[in-house]
């Protein structure tokens, strides 16, 4: 076989390239009621005002990542900028910018001072209502950067608490020495730890915590931790030197168990609502077949690990769950597969399942007509016959599912016809 029998001689009926065009496709409608940030192509974090979609870039590398879809979030820290450490000369630069591009605050531990903490700026969550071995998963985030070759530390976390008190807390601590990694911390009545460190250029890098505290009777409180700067040896309780300091900006505090873009505030809780893109009406009928096709997507997640509450890459339907074909990522598991199909209220579920990478790029792609649907990710293709029905009448498509994706989407491809599965993986790979 040739080697241009591999790809489709079928036009798409539907092409858009999210990460090439850096703009939205006339025939999507957008919508997120609030503000959002994204990274700009020049690496600085921006204001995307309220129904603008927002396309991501790397900071570090100015690589064009796509269209950002987030979940809605609520940053908890009610001064994400302006807090302030005790013991310590705070000083404005003049030649050192956040990543936001505003003027750094240098941070610089006092030779008098003893115990260097900041206030937490945060409401306490109250699980009052949380019933006992439920679970409340949170995320804390910081951007840091080292200040005059200090390698100081600082602690962040979380913990819980009872009326006596009795704590139970959950940290981890910032090495600006080993600036990329990040030790995952534990803590009695605590799981599914895990830790990120992101890079963001000119020296910052953001730091993620979350976890999942397991609710015991008489824990009704969950409290952020301030931070506390400690010295380069690890002592929390010390004297700095006048010389040796950090800097620090946007401080993020979220309920979920990984962080998502960053929500600035200025004095109140802030909360971003869910980006919300689809294709519907004479738009999607003007390129959607209702007999066969062929769908492949191109996408990240700006998170690692297990998939949390199912989130759709994209669904298919008439609006209701009647009609319906959707691509989610599988709970629990690193994986993606396909949803199936429901057809007039009759669900043709074949469960095919693909890893895939944590936070680089994949392609997912379905060919389905009656009777027989073929799924893959990134070259690897499974082909079932399980007397499929196509979705009746199927409306709209939606883009980044239920809006709970959680990082960002590439390219989408639509041919109005299902295609082999050689064309298949050579789209894919």
């Amino acid at each position: 076989m040739s080697i241009s029998q591999n790809f489709p001689n079928t036009r798409p009926s539907l092409s858009i390239n999210f990460a090439r065009s850096q703009r939205l496709d006339p025939r999507i409608t957008f919508a997120r009621t609030t503000s959002g940030t994204r990274v700009g192509p020049d690496g600085y974090i921006e204001v995307i005002p309220a129904d603008q979609p927002r396309f991501d870039f790397d900071p570090v590398t100015g690589e064009s990542l796509g269209l950002l879809i987030e979940e809605q979030r609520v940053n908890r820290c009610t001064q994400s900028v302006n807090f302030n450490f005790s013991a310590t000369s705070n000083t404005t630069e003049t030649t050192i910018f956040n990543p936001d591009g505003t003027a750094a605050v240098r941070r610089v531990p006092l030779s008098s001072g003893n115990f260097h903490g900041a206030s937490s700026n945060a409401a306490d969550i109250d699980i009052t209502g949380q019933s006992v071995g439920g679970t409340t998963d949170v995320t804390t985030s910081i951007f840091v950067r080292n200040y005059n070759n200090s390698n100081l530390r600082l602690l962040i976390g979380f913990v819980a608490f009872d009326a006596t008190p009795t704590y139970r807390y959950f940290l981890t601590v910032i090495d600006t020495a080993n600036p990329t990694t990040l030790g995952i911390p534990s803590g009695v009545g605590w799981s599914n730890g895990s830790t990120k460190v992101e890079n963001y250029g000119n020296g910052w890098y953001r730091y993620t915590l979350s976890g999942r505290y397991n609710k015991v009777a008489g824990f009704n409180t969950i409290s952020f931790v301030g931070e506390q700067i400690h010295s380069s040896t690890g002592q929390q309780f010390w004297n700095g030197d006048d010389v040796s300091g950090i800097y620090t900006w946007g401080k993020q505090i979220e309920l979920g168990l990984f962080s998502t873009s960053y929500i600035p505030t200025a004095g109140s809780t802030v909360t971003r609502t869910v980006d919300n893109a689809k294709i519907d009406g004479t738009a999607f009928s003007s390129f959607y077949n209702p007999t066969e096709w062929t769908l492949m997507i191109g996408a990240r997640r700006n998170y690692a690990g297990n998939f949390l509450g199912y989130p759709n890459l994209a669904r298919i339907n008439d609006g209701t769950s009647n009609n319906n074909i959707g691509f989610y990522g599988a709970d629990a598991s690193n994986q993606f597969t396909n949803f199936g199909v429901t057809s007039g209220g009759t669900n043709y579920t074949t469960y095919v399942a693909r890893s895939i990478p944590t936070t680089a790029p994949f392609k997912m792609i379905q060919a389905l007509k009656k009777d027989s649907s073929t799924f893959g990710v990134d070259g690897v293709m499974t082909t079932t016959d399980t007397s499929v029905e196509m979705p009746v009448a199927p409306n709209q498509l939606i883009i980044g599912g239920d809006g709970k994706w959680g990082g960002t989407i590439q390219q989408l491809l639509y041919y109005p016809t299902a295609l082999p599965s050689n064309q298949l993986v050579t789209l894919t790979k």
